[in-house]
């Protein structure tokens, strides 16, 4: 009977962590999927709105973050895709930014802190500009 109830106890145990270990995978896997989201809305101007819209879907899944975890990467690049190396030098000039966007957090299993970064980055084309007919000869 005792054996019984210490395997009871142990099976719920394992039972409750493992339901919290899925719940913090759950949350990060939205997590990441919404910087992935926001990265097509980040330019020099909307970065502290893209903090703020990420701060509260975290808090809307029941992570507190605050805006100083949120580092986001907005810079020029000179890496180019297949296509824009081929059509760069004679047809058209581009002009790639990197972005990146980094959040870091905590998340609680069993009451303890386990620190979580999720990082999320692309390259985006922000400018194209075509060359004059006769520059292509």
């Amino acid at each position: 009977m005792r054996n019984a109830m210490v395997l009871v106890l142990v099976l719920v145990g394992v039972g409750y962590l493992g339901a919290q270990v899925a719940g913090v995978y759950a949350v990060r896997s939205e997590l990441t999927r919404r910087v992935e989201h926001y990265l097509d809305f980040v330019d020099e101007k909307s970065q502290a709105q893209v903090k703020e819209n990420l701060v509260k879907d975290a808090r809307a899944k029941g992570v507190v973050l605050q805006p100083a975890d949120i580092h986001i990467v907005y810079q020029d690049t000179g890496i180019r895709s297949v296509a824009q190396k081929m059509l760069e030098p004679k047809v058209a000039t581009f002009r790639n930014k990197q972005v990146a966007i980094a959040v870091q957090y905590n998340a609680r299993i069993l009451g303890l802190r386990w620190r979580q970064e999720i990082t999320c980055s692309k390259i985006k084309q922000v400018q194209a500009q075509r060359r004059d007919r006769q520059e292509w000869e």
